[in-house]
């Protein structure tokens, strides 16, 4: 009723996030992966692919950090093999998460339009 069922789809992505996170932050040193962020993990129905989003710091580079996490893919998806009980480990693939930049966006774009119904408000009350 009130509880949501989760598919098993969703509950492997959340494993596999989980451990992905882990073992980039335990595992991996390649400096152009050092501060990433796995923010979020989708799996196919048939659980063959999974996309693994990542945020970086606004001063990152994001395109030689996703350059690092697919270079080192193998690895990592031979880690999280000796981690899960699958069957199958899906094929990984890493995309930036640019949702934290975009709601960042959203909020200076209202904070600047309120900011500019004040000053309009402003030179509004001075004109009566």
């Amino acid at each position: 009723m009130g509880i949501k069922e989760y598919s098993r789809s969703e509950r492997v992505a959340d494993q596999i996030q989980r451990e992905v996170a882990e073992i980039i932050a335990q595992e991996l040193e390649d400096p152009r992966v050092q501060r990433v962020t796995v923010s979020g993990a989708s799996v196919s129905k048939d659980l063959s692919n999974a996309t693994l989003y990542v945020t970086l710091p606004a001063d990152a580079d994001v395109e030689r950090a996703l350059e690092g996490l697919n270079r080192a893919c193998g690895f990592v998806r031979r880690r999280l093999g000796q981690r899960v009980h699958m069957r199958y480990v899906p094929r990984l693939r890493f995309s930036h998460d640019v949702t934290l930049e975009r709601a960042t966006r959203v909020g200076e774009l209202i904070d600047a339009a309120k900011r500019g119904d004040r000053e309009t408000g402003d030179a509004a009350g001075e004109d009566s």
